[in-house]
């Protein structure tokens, strides 16, 4: 992004999530953050903000089959979208009945979020080290409340950068957000790729301490601004999980 970070944006969206355990062989249970099957076909995702009004024209709803999912289709545009979550006082994350979450999760205890992602092209270029060429073929990012300004984790599929790399952004306030790279090049573009994280760990990974607070946020990008170029993917079943 060449004006805003991952890490303002969500910080005025007031996302909020958490996630879930590590060991294989505790069982769990599931709850969808998303998997847009509430939300028309060919519309903008019910429930979800974009951080500009020009993506409710550029992300929608499609359909194959019986399975709904969500495309961020731009060209020479960045725009994040973000879905709103609530948390209580007791640093347990809480969901709106409406959305049939009422639980709670804690993120030391529940760590792990999961998703999957289709991507059909990247952006031309794309560097994720460079303030010019910043653009991602797509990426799932978290912001956790710290001081003013939130620490953001930022998963990506890059262009160029070799998987397991962890740099900051840099874009403005770049130093707040860690980009993670777990995919990269062209290698499984085009089909559906199933991702899991134990967000907990990656944050201590990234910044050197575990976050003392729970995820502020959540928010899906696939942009193509710094590159003027295209990129379009997709996004389907955004999953938490907790130990019973």
């Amino acid at each position: 992004m060449k004006k805003f970070t991952l890490a303002v944006v969500i910080l005025i969206c007031t996302f909020q999530i958490a996630g879930f355990s590590k060991k294989s062989f505790i069982k769990y249970t599931h709850f969808v953050l998303d998997n847009f099957e509430n939300s028309r076909v060919g519309k903008f995702p019910a429930l979800w903000i974009p951080y500009k009004r020009r993506g409710y024209k550029i992300m929608r709803v499609l359909k194959n089959g019986r399975n709904k999912f969500f495309r961020i289709d731009t060209k020479d545009e960045g725009i994040y979208v973000g879905k709103r979550l609530y948390s209580n006082k007791l640093n347990k994350i809480f969901f709106k009945e409406s959305d049939g979450l009422e639980e709670g999760f804690s993120l030391k205890r529940n760590p792990i979020l999961s998703w999957r992602w289709r991507v059909h092209k990247l952006p031309k270029g794309g560097d994720e080290r460079v303030r010019s060429t910043n653009d991602s073929g797509a990426a799932v990012a978290l912001a956790f409340k710290k001081g003013l300004i939130p620490y953001s984790l930022k998963y990506v599929w890059s262009v160029s950068l070799p998987v397991g790399t962890i740099i900051p952004s840099p874009a403005w306030f770049g130093s707040y957000t860690r980009v993670i790279v777990i995919r990269t090049g062209k290698r499984g573009l085009g089909k559906w790729i199933n991702e899991k994280r134990n967000i907990y760990e990656d944050y201590k990974k990234a910044f050197g301490e575990y976050p003392d607070r729970f995820s502020k946020g959540i928010a899906l990008l696939t942009d193509s601004d710094d590159t003027d170029s295209t990129s379009v993917a997709d996004y389907d079943d955004l999953v938490l999980y907790q130990v019973k």
